[in-house]
């Protein structure tokens, strides 16, 4: 068993076509999306006067490292299967194992080559998208999107042990909590209830105005009451807590995103599971590179008929992807757009790419296609409407 793991001419070859491969593919479906996401929000930009020096740089400029971590395992199985296949149709994986390297040894350059994308990726997730993101999200909700609103009632918190706050709703326009409830608990005893009807949030003093507040006091099983207009009160809360989004966590970098869930573990906030969500998926994502490595490896290292290759089966595959939108867009116009329905729909490029697939890959596939056609009504050019058959009674 050959274990010289030094790097050599050949060990360099595959990496620079396996990284080539990857980067150049990952190139070319970024200026795609590009397109079609200016094609998607150039009424808006122009709705809503955006600079074009904010869309290219503030925009754009944070929008592709996004999307370059996000296409990137797909682009690494993509990569993998692509040149691969073009070294065993040249018969250069055979004579690399006829030479003695072993097939564990011919994956070593593919491991490196996969360990240098998922550090890339890591980085990416874990210190550059987070600041990125917070760009492009504020170029959102200024150009495209809606401005927030918290719509959540009856909320809880625990500040700090034996601290709890109560906010029926909060009013992102005046900064303002209705029903506010502040109680403090020892040993199982409740200690001190804070009551308001509103709480307004004072930027200039940071702190809380409270509006017809009542105190409550137990002390020694008697109980102080004191009522007032106005109370000024500091709490650990602040207004950024209550226009906290479900997608800030994708502002944070990884320090501040551990912070975040410590806070609202602490003060039992339901949304904590969100920022739970992005931290494990920013370490899972980036090692799904080695899974993808090995199996493509494994897919496209055997030389096999022309029309079997792997690179035939995965462009026949990206093809039928593609194309199959077709057969399933009438029931996505039909939400946005009822009248679009009667636009027409173009299936007979499923048909040829159905038929043009190995018997194998239609084995797999073809019935989705049979399914995805015939619920598009396109056999024997006949389309069906996209509406549901009305059950009027014969005459």
């Amino acid at each position: 068993m050959d274990y010289n793991f030094k790097i050599t001419i050949l060990d360099r070859y595959i990496i620079r076509k396996f990284i080539g491969t990857f980067f150049f593919a990952l190139l070319l479906i970024i200026v795609i999306v590009i397109i079609f996401d200016i094609s998607e929000h150039i009424a808006d930009f122009v709705d809503n006067h955006a600079p074009l020096k904010e869309i290219a740089f503030k925009y754009y400029g944070n929008f592709i490292p996004k999307f370059v971590n996000m296409f990137s395992p797909m682009f690494v199985f993509i990569a993998v299967i692509f040149f691969t296949s073009k070294l065993a149709s040249n018969s250069e994986i055979v004579a690399i194992l006829a030479g003695g390297i072993s097939f564990k040894r011919l994956m070593y350059p593919y491991f490196i080559s996969a360990t240098v994308i998922a550090l890339f990726s890591l980085v990416l997730n874990l210190f550059l998208i987070p600041p990125a993101n917070k760009g492009r999200q504020e170029f959102q909700s200024k150009y495209i999107k809606t401005k927030f609103e918290n719509t959540n009632r009856d909320m809880h918190y625990q500040m700090s042990p034996g601290n709890f706050l109560y906010v029926e709703s909060f009013s992102v326009w005046n900064k303002t909590a209705y029903r506010f409830t502040l109680e403090t608990i020892e040993d199982h005893r409740l200690v001190s209830k804070l009551s308001a009807e509103s709480a307004a949030w004072d930027s200039t003093k940071n702190c809380w105005a409270l509006r017809n507040y009542h105190l409550r006091k137990y002390v020694n099983g008697k109980e102080i009451l004191t009522s007032g207009k106005t109370l000024d009160t500091a709490v650990v809360i602040t207004v950024e807590d209550f226009m906290r989004k479900k997608n800030v966590v994708e502002e944070l970098n990884f320090f501040k995103l551990n912070d975040l869930i410590e806070t609202q573990k602490l003060r039992g906030d339901k949304m904590v599971m969100y920022a739970q969500i992005e931290k494990h998926t920013r370490f899972a994502m980036p090692f799904s590179a080695f899974i993808l490595t090995l199996i493509g490896v494994s897919l496209s290292s055997k030389k096999t008929e022309r029309r079997h290759r792997p690179e035939h089966w995965s462009r026949h595959c990206i093809e039928f992807f593609i194309h199959s939108i077709h057969a399933i867009q009438p029931d996505v116009r039909l939400h946005r757009d009822p009248a679009a329905c009667s636009r027409p729909m173009d299936s007979e490029h499923i048909v040829r790419i159905h038929r043009s697939l190995p018997l194998q890959d239609c084995s797999q596939i073809g019935i989705c296609t049979v399914v995805r056609i015939h619920r598009a009504g396109v056999f024997h050019g006949r389309r069906e409407s996209c509406h549901p058959p009305s059950h009027a009674t014969p005459t």
